[in-house]
């Protein structure tokens, strides 16, 4: 598991670099570290202490935040510009294409700036110098001291359980937005699983 955080805190930092300079999928790849991280650090609480843990977590929420926006009008763009291509020629009436460009420019400057702004403050500073400390002097609980197989099968069945709890309902909801919310919140956890497992 320590294995597995200090992977990520690499990754977070190898990416950065990538990231200021808005390379493709930078930005992208450096949330899903961040989830990686997040996940991780929440499975695991019964061997690392969650006094030491919980605030990273909030950091790391924090940070997956501010370079959310910027991750989300990627993903709007891509999905725009890809809508518009497929659709036939005579139903895409005016400067369609330009438009989107303009929205591009416009709205996608705000995401760059609130990603720059966030790789760039102290905070995130303080939260990879932490990363780095939690990785080299653990906080380690007594079950750190268990066998790892037991140690994390149980942590890894705990997630299980949560995920099978909140899928179960969300199929039981009608079609529709409240149906939608239940599954990604489902679909959250069953990444939580997923990132838990490859640390196991």
């Amino acid at each position: 598991m320590l294995a597995y955080l200090r992977h990520q805190t690499v990754t977070l930092r190898d990416l950065d670099p990538a990231a200021r300079r808005g390379l493709p999928d930078a930005v992208h790849q450096m949330r899903t570290s961040i989830r990686r991280l997040r996940g991780c650090l929440r499975t695991y609480r019964s061997v690392l202490a969650r006094e030491a843990t919980d605030p990273v977590r909030r950091e790391l929420k924090w940070l997956a935040g501010e370079l959310g926006v910027e991750r989300d009008h990627e993903v709007l763009r891509d999905r725009f510009t890809a809508a518009v291509r497929d659709l036939p020629g005579e139903l895409v009436l005016g400067p369609v294409n330009a438009r989107l460009e303009l929205w591009d420019a416009r709205d996608g400057s705000e995401g760059r700036r609130r990603t720059l702004k966030a790789l760039s403050s102290g905070r995130y500073l303080r939260l990879l110098d932490v990363l780095q400390h939690l990785t080299e002097d653990p906080p380690l609980r007594t079950k750190a001291a268990g066998k790892p197989e037991k140690v994390m099968v149980k942590a890894l069945r705990k997630d299980y359980g949560r995920l099978a709890r909140r899928m179960g309902p969300a199929l039981d909801v009608a079609s529709g937005a409240e149906r939608g919310t239940a599954i990604h919140n489902a679909r959250k956890t069953a990444k939580r699983l997923r990132y838990a497992a490859e640390a196991a």
